[in-house]
């Protein structure tokens, strides 16, 4: 059995300073500043109970606990819910008393209710400033132009704080189950930070009054994701043969970073009436991509490919064989280090735990986690049209 615990909790503080000023005639100067702190929390917890064939017998549940239902009732519209051959019987229960009964019965009561600490908790924040200045103005170059010239300025930074708890060992619980150790928890800190200067410039040109050419390029940032740049390296519970999992974010991640132009034709050619062409072209950089290296970051010791792991081997097992290497050693190891019986299955197999020890091979884990690694370019062409027929109410909007 297993009782997860999980935690997640995201704030956004703000503050925005802006103004304007008249320049000249036609002209205008904006400005602004902004503050932004974005706070991300999140923590997990698991209790895990290890004995398969279970804590409890059949006498310690009533059979006033089960509940028998019909299948039926809840498909009583679909074509051969009636027919007798239909497995229509199955049972439900309370799971809170069934839970209480065996956490009475097995003596480890904390073993059914989830924990009250966390075994992992990352914190990240982000902390962002900015300014901006933008100046619009009219032109008259024989055609009136209208412009608005800009750039804003970001700088940002990350601060992520994580508790993980240390593996400290490596077991095998049976033939195809491993399982991590893990021993005290550990908060670590990893920075990161980025400044980017955006410049933008729209501008458009009345050709006639009836039309109008616009032309806008500007540069944009889109921010990782906070679990993306969410510190401390998580090693997961479970393993195999050929090692253990994990994860990591990385506070250094960059942003989606954006150079975007926009071209657009726009004709209105009567009331109500117009067309228009437009044309996008976007140039993307630094998209954050999953990735994955295998490392050996705690010197967790695995008992596969160990002394006795060899010797099963050398007397005749497989090297697949897991069952066959596992009755050898509970069998003619028993009492060594890290050996520890527990004794036989239905199939007359031995049971037990066999740990890692210093002179066996350090367990390798498979850790996923981001990187700047991707670039893209993006087109678009779009026509729009609306047209309305006469003064009769009825038209037609197409694109």
């Amino acid at each position: 059995s297993t009782f997860q615990n999980g935690y997640m909790k995201g704030e956004v503080e703000q503050a925005q300073v802006k103004g304007s000023q008249k320049l000249f005639e036609a002209s205008e100067l904006n400005f602004g500043l902004g503050l932004t702190e974005v706070n991300n929390r999140s923590a997990f917890s698991n209790q895990q109970r290890e004995t398969w064939g279970g804590a409890t017998s059949a006498a310690d549940y009533p059979s006033s606990l089960w509940h028998q239902e019909s299948l039926r009732q809840y498909f009583d519209k679909i074509n051969g819910s009636n027919d007798p051959n239909l497995f229509n019987t199955f049972y439900t229960f309370d799971f809170g008393q069934v839970r209480q009964i065996a956490a009475n019965a097995s003596g480890q009561p904390e073993l059914y209710l989830p924990k009250t600490t966390y075994d992992t908790d990352q914190r990240t924040r982000e902390r962002s400033k900015s300014l901006y200045l933008q100046f619009n103005t009219d032109w008259d170059f024989g055609l009136p132009v209208h412009t608005g010239i800009g750039v804003r300025y970001e700088n940002t930074h990350v601060v992520s704080t994580a508790l993980v708890p240390i593996p400290n060992g490596y077991s095998w619980d049976s033939n195809n189950e491993f399982k991590v150790q893990f021993g005290e928890k550990n908060f670590t800190t990893l920075t990161g930070k980025y400044q980017y200067f955006l410049p933008t410039v729209d501008a458009d040109v009345d050709l006639r009054p009836d039309m109008k050419l616009r032309f806008a390029y500007g540069e944009t940032i889109g921010r990782p994701r906070w679990d993306q740049i969410a510190g401390g390296q998580v090693i997961l519970e479970l393993g195999r043969v050929i090692g253990g999992d994990g994860s990591q974010g990385n506070p250094s991640l960059k942003p989606v970073h954006s150079k975007n132009t926009d071209l657009s034709y726009e004709w209105y050619y009567g009331k109500q009436r117009f067309f228009s062409i437009g044309h996008c072209r976007k140039s993307l950089k630094n998209y954050a991509g999953t990735s994955q290296f295998v490392a050996q970051p705690f010197d967790v010791h695995t008992p596969v490919g160990g002394a006795f792991w060899n010797e099963a081997i050398a007397s005749g097992c497989g090297n697949a064989d897991t069952t066959c290497i596992r009755n050898y050693i509970f069998r003619n190891k028993a009492g060594q280090p890290g050996v520890t019986p527990q004794g036989v299955d239905a199939s007359g197999n031995s049971t037990g735990k066999i740990a890692g020890q210093p002179g066996d091979p350090v367990a390798n884990f498979t850790i996923t986690t981001f990187s700047n690694e991707k670039r893209a370019m993006l087109y678009g062409t779009e026509l729009n049209v609306q047209h309305m027929f006469g003064n009769s109410g009825f038209g037609v909007q197409a694109n």
